[in-house]
């Protein structure tokens, strides 16, 4: 719905469209790849559409010191809720597990979800693990 929003992608080659109520981007001339976002984390193959990575952040966030902060793209959000994404943080004996295990079990989850419920379509699965310093 942002002006600014639609002529960067329409610089860069790409349509906005409405369809069923909803603003959708294209590639110029093209039905795909129909993407209901102008900035999207881990949609790669839409960028030459215009679609960016660059967020806005209105803040400032609190995060506490030593915490882990978790960046996911949709597709991990669409089939899998906190509960599952939390779960999949945590070791056998409950203990904080480390990043790279953390995306491991994630990623795996979210495909996995895909591939059962969307007759082997899988949507973008990408995640960002940070954990941050306590002092």
């Amino acid at each position: 719905d942002d002006e600014q929003e639609r002529q960067r992608i329409v610089s860069a080659g790409g349509e906005v469209r409405e369809v069923n109520g909803h603003r959708r981007v294209f590639r110029a001339g093209k039905s795909f790849p129909g993407l209901g976002m102008a900035r999207s984390f881990g949609d790669v193959s839409v960028k030459d559409c215009g679609v960016t990575e660059l967020c806005t952040v209105v803040g400032p966030v609190p995060v506490p010191q030593g915490a882990r902060v978790m960046v996911a793209s949709d597709g991990v959000w669409d089939k899998l809720d906190e509960a599952q994404v939390l779960k999949e943080n945590r070791g056998e004996d409950g203990s904080l597990a480390n990043a790279t295990a953390s995306v491991a079990g994630v990623v795996a989850k979210a495909r996995e979800a895909w591939q059962s419920t969307e007759n082997g379509y899988c949507d973008d699965v990408t995640l960002v693990v940070c954990d941050l310093p306590a002092n």
